[in-house]
């Protein structure tokens, strides 16, 4: 089967994101439940985007904060302590939730639509100026500054209110983030090497490869390893949360990442076999310039900004220096802020360019870019059944370890609500620009074709799984 043309992703997303929108523009307001005390009388009724907007002067736990009218959401549960996550099924099939992963998930989809539009697939009228060379340079940017200074200002912000006790999450439950990715991640890896080996005629029975395809098991066993850990959690994070959560959810999205990014870039390049190169040339340099090639490798942009942040954050004369109005660096901190907060809208761009193009042609080369139903069905198995349940298994885990932070119920909600969104997100598009990096153009092209397909297909998918991580984790009876 083959996906030469990607205009059917973008009308996709733009039909997909109409029809959703007019069909939140005429949802009517339906009475869930009703309250009554002596004192007050309290309705609550479902509103567009999953939320409720209640006739009181009260302003209890579940508020939303989002601009505009204060919206509440519908719960039974008071704001104790839990003792582990919920997996009710009903929590699960809960409306207001459904509706609210739903509108995140539309407004993913509206902005990749948006972006698809400055694409060579769109209009002409919109210029077409989102070309491979520009997402290219835009790719470059979002890599070397804007995420570093957005992780920076997250991780040293989320620190400074923890140490001074005005708000934050404590250190001890951030740092379960970088272990819990590495467990992820190994779970992940295993899994994948479990369902790509050669033997059983597992490969061209459910992969739709050949038997002795290494390179097709590699692309796959690479999806299935490492999933979109850094951009589209922040994204979906963004149209869901707002204030001190979002932030507190960012935190934990930076710290999953310092260990996520450096094993991307090392054991990604071992999946793929592209470390030949590295290989070949460790014989002929010394010790030292392997070890600081090794180091550079880890030192990513993304977890220099992390840990610069964490440096600034945790130390008392920083915080004062950077993170006070009016101190000698605040001006420098701000620039951070402003570089920072372009992180959101070119990773979308980066999304919408990477996902929507046009292919150039390969010489003919037809048979190499093409992409089997069995491997996308394959690959949608793996991110959306198996990851999930692998996240879920870590969160047990280190829950059985005395590891998650059971007596604070709102830290233990946004860490478990990271950990299990992280488990539901479709494959790293940064595959793509490895393989190019490596000139390996037509492996390139059947990674980028594959994405393509299994992001138009996962709307419902993740729709559904981070209704499941919002009613899991109970995250939602914190918005305050």
């Amino acid at each position: 089967m083959m996906f030469s043309k990607s205009a059917s992703t973008f009308m996709f997303f733009s039909i997909l994101s109409v029809q959703t929108e007019q069909m939140q523009a005429f949802q009517p307001l339906i009475p869930i439940s009703t309250t009554t005390s002596s004192t007050n009388s309290r309705s609550c009724y479902f509103h567009r985007g999953g939320l409720c907007r209640m006739n009181t002067n009260e302003e209890p736990y579940g508020t939303h904060v989002h601009a505009g009218p204060r919206y509440f959401l519908p719960s039974t549960r008071s704001p104790s302590v839990r003792s582990s996550p919920s997996t009710s099924l009903n929590g699960l099939l809960n409306t207001a939730v459904l509706s609210a992963s739903f509108s995140a998930t539309t407004k993913l989809l509206s902005s990749i639509g948006i972006g698809a539009l400055a694409t060579p697939v769109g209009p002409k009228q919109f210029g077409n100026i989102l070309d491979g060379s520009a997402v290219s340079a835009l790719s470059k940017l979002t890599y070397w500054l804007f995420q570093p200074c957005f992780l920076l200002c997250g991780v040293a912000s989320t620190l400074a209110k923890a140490y001074s006790g005005t708000g934050g999450l404590p250190t001890n439950a951030l740092m379960v983030l970088p272990l819990a990715a590495l467990v992820q991640i190994s779970l992940g890896a295993l899994a994948a090497k479990c369902i790509t080996t050669n033997k059983f005629g597992i490969r061209p029975l459910f992969l739709g490869i050949d038997a002795d395809d290494d390179a097709g098991a590699s692309d796959i066993q690479m999806c299935t390893t490492f999933a979109n850990s850094g951009p589209l959690p922040t994204i979906l994070s963004d149209a869901l949360f707002r204030g001190e959560l979002l932030s507190d959810v960012a935190a934990c999205i930076s710290f999953y990442l310092l260990v996520w990014s450096p094993l991307f870039w090392t054991l990604g390049k071992i999946i793929l076999g592209l470390n030949e190169k590295d290989d070949a040339s460790a014989n002929e340099n010394s010790t030292i310039s392997n070890v600081i090639r090794q180091v550079k490798t880890f030192l990513s942009p993304p977890v220099i900004g992390s840990l610069t942040g964490i440096v600034i954050g945790s130390n008392s004369v920083l915080r004062s220096a950077f993170l006070t109005p009016g101190a000698p660096f605040a001006p420098v901190f701000g620039a951070f802020r402003t570089f920072g907060a372009a992180y959101l809208p070119a990773a979308v761009l980066v999304l919408a360019g990477s996902l929507v193009r046009k292919d150039a042609p390969t010489n003919g080369d037809t048979q190499s870019s093409s992409v089997h139903p069995k491997t996308i069905m394959s690959l949608i198995f793996s991110r959306f059944v198996l990851s999930p349940v692998l996240a879920l298994t870590t969160v047990r885990l280190l829950l059985a370890a005395n590891l998650l932070p059971v007596d604070n119920a709102r830290t233990l909600a946004v860490v478990t609500f990271t950990l299990l969104m992280e488990g539901c997100m479709p494959p790293a598009q940064n595959s793509v620009v490895m393989l190019q990096l490596a000139d390996k153009k037509a492996r390139a092209a059947k990674m980028a074709k594959l994405l393509t397909v299994i992001y138009a297909l996962s709307s419902i998918p993740v729709t559904l799984l981070l209704s499941g991580c919002l009613s899991i984790s109970g995250i939602l009876s914190h918005i305050v």
